[in-house]
């Protein structure tokens, strides 16, 4: 198999963190591109014939622009069809809403990738908030045009379900229902990955889609303990907005962690002991925005990865 027979097309992202609107990631090479061959991937297979793809890309631009929310947002899909819902909370990993106008907090959160798998392009559609799928969809390309695996909307009717329509050929009918019924508020695509056509494209996210991060532990408390000790607050949001980051205020709240707090997390008896007997503190920190619809509050894990780092 040829290494361009699985890759990612173009992704697109709306409703996310930083992202009110949609914005794109495409790897699909521009005419410009194009007349310079050894940047492409063409001649492969039967898509790339027809539309080169490149074989690197790069994003750049300002401070707290989205560079990073971007990344994060594909990593978000990926475990959203890989791993599906948090088992504890029922709910799904990191979809965050853009804060700064408070009516995009009530739409769900949408997702559009394009990918190839054994040279076919597929193209997977996610719209769903932390509770549950809205709308999901899976189509794919083969040389005579756009083709159907399946569809599915949540009717919210006097009586809400969740309504399916799948493609010719995609399997007998009564076992595609039954993936459905399994399925419930989770992307088809988790429940439904050990089945014939959909196995393939689950497989993509597991073992072609790879998301290399840093290893590096955050330490925003430490500037924050700095800061509050030696009066210099007022100088750390000053330089970040020197650095262009739209941050008028850092706030931060220290409380003793207590039994409560450590209730549920997987750490031995002894440890908790340990930890409880320490005193050990647990500090909340966040920042506040001046946009266009008031201030908005952040947690520091909202933030983008820039701006943390920065901040650290």
């Amino acid at each position: 198999m040829r290494g361009c027979d699985f890759m990612l097309l173009y992704f697109e992202v709306k409703n996310f963190k930083l992202f009110q609107d949609q914005v794109s990631l495409s790897m699909m090479a521009n005419t410009k591109i194009r007349v310079k061959p050894e940047w492409t991937m063409s001649q492969q297979n039967i898509f790339t014939e027809k539309h080169p793809i490149l074989r690197a890309a790069a994003i750049y631009g300002a401070n707290a622009s989205g560079k990073s929310s971007l990344i994060e947002a594909l990593e978000i899909l990926r475990q959203a069809i890989t791993i599906g819902k948090n088992r504890k909370t029922g709910k799904f990993f990191g979809i965050t809403p853009f804060k700064k106008n408070p009516e995009m907090k009530k739409c769900p959160t949408e997702f559009t990738i394009g990918i190839l798998v054994k040279g076919v392009r597929y193209e997977y559609f996610l719209s769903l908030d932390r509770e549950r799928v809205y709308q999901e969809s899976l189509y794919y390309y083969p040389q005579s045009g756009r083709r159907l695996c399946f569809r599915r909307n949540r009717n919210t009717g006097s009586i809400i379900r969740q309504q399916y329509h799948f493609g010719k050929g995609m399997g007998p009918t009564n076992e595609l229902y039954g993936l459905a019924a399994a399925a419930g508020e989770e992307t088809f695509l988790f429940a439904s990955k050990d089945y014939a056509i959909f196995k393939e494209v689950f497989s993509w996210f597991t073992d072609t889609l790879g998301m290399i991060g840093s290893d590096e532990f955050p330490t925003e408390r430490f500037t924050v303990e700095y800061a509050a000790k030696h009066d210099k607050m007022g100088k750390v949001v000053e330089l970040l907005q020197k650095a262009d980051f739209p941050i008028k205020e850092v706030k931060f709240v220290e409380k003793k962690v207590t039994e409560a707090d450590l209730s549920g997390v997987p750490l031995s008896e002894k440890m908790k002991e340990e930890i409880l007997e320490s005193n050990f503190t647990d500090m909340k920190i966040s920042t506040l925005h001046d946009t266009p619809f008031g201030n908005v509050e952040f947690s520091i894990s909202e933030e983008s990865e820039g701006t943390r780092k920065f901040f650290s």
